[in-house]
């Protein structure tokens, strides 16, 4: 299948005209985004200090210091470590001026959701303006491949619309989701080629539906690998 994958998309990009490697195509604004994991039982701040996840039915899901909070809310999800307990926490939307959070399974979508419980793929998964893009649409970029990913595998230059973001607006605005790898995170190679600073710009192509469709398939969307 593998084989067979790299023939047609290697045919398919050629066809798209798109062999300049970037020179010529429009440009990415990039940032990063990923999953941050809390340990809490190193979360020291006074009471005054602590926020609650509050779900959809006003029930308090869990209690964190306020950086950890502000840092799961601008993510968009967030694991929390209770001794040997792993919590899944997303948010979900804002009702009555208050941030709503759900408590998810890990099991299905490991490093998360996205929208409509679409699982986030590190790596091959992008915010976009939802205005603008699809939920599926595919995007390559030039940059990324044969970029040497934490698993040891070579990066292929293609990623999945699979979430939105508030501030993630315009046409050429895409943020990348890198796992569990933050954006000051050496071991992030995204982070290392600069796709983490907004002053970064990067060539992109959009992929026609017959493309995105194989893409699709082969990152086993909407769930992941």
């Amino acid at each position: 299948m593998a084989g067979i994958f790299w023939v047609f998309l290697s045919f398919a990009f050629l066809l798209s005209g798109c062999a300049d490697q970037g020179a010529s195509l429009p440009l990415i604004v990039p940032t990063i985004y990923y999953k941050p994991i809390v340990y809490k039982e190193k979360e020291t701040c006074p009471s005054s200090d602590l926020r609650d996840l509050v779900d959809e039915e006003d029930h308090v899901l869990i209690s964190l210091c306020k950086n950890s909070y502000d840092n799961c809310l601008m993510q968009g999800s967030c694991f929390v470590v209770e001794g040997q307990r792993t919590r899944n926490f997303n948010f979900t939307k804002v009702k009555n001026g208050i941030h709503r959070f759900a408590e998810r399974k890990e099991d299905r979508c490991p490093y998360g959701y996205g929208v409509r419980a679409i699982c986030l793929d590190p790596f091959y998964s992008v915010a976009a303006d939802l205005r603008v893009h699809n939920v599926g649409d595919v995007i390559y970029v030039p940059k990324l491949v044969d970029t040497l990913l934490p698993d040891g595998t070579r990066h292929n230059g293609y990623l999945i619309v699979r979430d939105e973001g508030g501030a993630i607006v315009g046409e050429n605005r895409f943020d990348f989701f890198t796992g569990f790898f933050g954006p000051y995170d050496r071991n992030n190679v995204f982070a290392v080629l600069g796709f983490g600073d907004k002053k970064h710009r990067f060539g992109y192509q959009k992929m026609k539906e017959d493309v995105a469709r194989v893409v699709r398939k082969y990152r086993n969307y909407p769930n992941i690998p």
